[in-house]
């Protein structure tokens, strides 16, 4: 006998959709590897938009 309970214990164990709402959000534009790499050899103020931070500053070559 199937009742409703059991066709939603069904659902939950099925992989998400491509039209389940959850999956489905819009994602913005963003900057791709080449043009962020582009952007730091361009005039101060056009260049990476973040400052380095600890961890990057550990990696740089010592001078």
């Amino acid at each position: 006998m199937n009742t409703e309970t059991d066709k939603n214990a069904e659902n939950a164990d099925a992989p998400n959709t491509p039209n389940d709402p959850i999956v489905q959000k819009e994602v913005g534009k963003g900057l791709t590897d080449d043009e962020r790499v582009s952007r730091e050899a361009e005039p101060e103020g056009e260049g990476a938009r973040v400052e380095l931070g600890p961890a990057d500053l550990d990696r740089l070559p010592k001078k």
